[in-house]
C-alpha cells in the first residue's frame, strides 16, 4: 500500500512539472531556427516537436528521439560522433547550474542507441530545469 502511495505522489509530481513561460519563450525563440529542419529529418510530428517545452512527458518514440538528437546538434552540443562539445555546452547552458549538466551528460554518454544520445540530454536538461522552477 505504502508503494502504490509512493509511485502515486511520483506519478502525479512528473505531470505536474512546467516551465516557467519565460524559459518556454528564450528557448523556443532559439531553437526556432532548427525546428522545421529537425521535423523534415526526423519525422517527427510537428505538433510534438513544437511542444516541447510545453508538454514535459515525452514519449519512448524513435522520431522524437532523433528530433532530440538532430536539436542538440544544431545547438552544437554534440558533434556527428555523439560527443560532447564542453565549450559549447557552457555558452548555451550558462545560466544553468553546471551540476545539471555534468549530471545530464553522464546520463546521455552512457546511451549507445541512435539518437539516443541528445534525446537523453535535451530531456534531462528541460526536466530538471522545470524541477527546478516547481520547487
Amino acid at each position: 500500500m505504502k508503494l502504490l502511495l509512493v509511485v502515486c505522489v511520483c506519478v502525479c509530481f512528473a505531470h505536474s512539472l512546467k516551465l516557467k513561460q519565460e524559459t518556454i519563450d528564450k528557448w523556443t525563440e532559439m531553437s526556432h531556427p532548427h525546428v522545421e529542419n529537425c521535423v523534415e529529418k526526423s519525422g517527427v510530428d510537428k505538433a510534438l516537436a513544437d511542444s516541447v517545452y510545453t508538454n514535459l512527458d515525452y514519449p519512448d518514440d524513435q522520431q522524437f528521439k532523433c528530433y532530440m538528437d538532430c536539436m542538440a546538434k544544431k545547438f552544437g552540443v554534440l558533434d556527428s560522433n555523439n560527443k560532447f562539445d564542453q565549450e559549447k555546452i557552457s555558452d548555451s547552458t550558462a545560466p544553468l547550474d553546471r551540476k545539471i549538466v555534468d549530471d545530464c551528460v553522464k546520463k546521455a554518454e552512457q546511451s549507445l542507441n541512435t539518437c539516443e544520445v541528445g534525446y537523453v540530454f535535451g530531456t534531462c536538461i528541460i526536466l530538471s530545469v522545470a524541477e527546478q522552477q516547481n520547487l
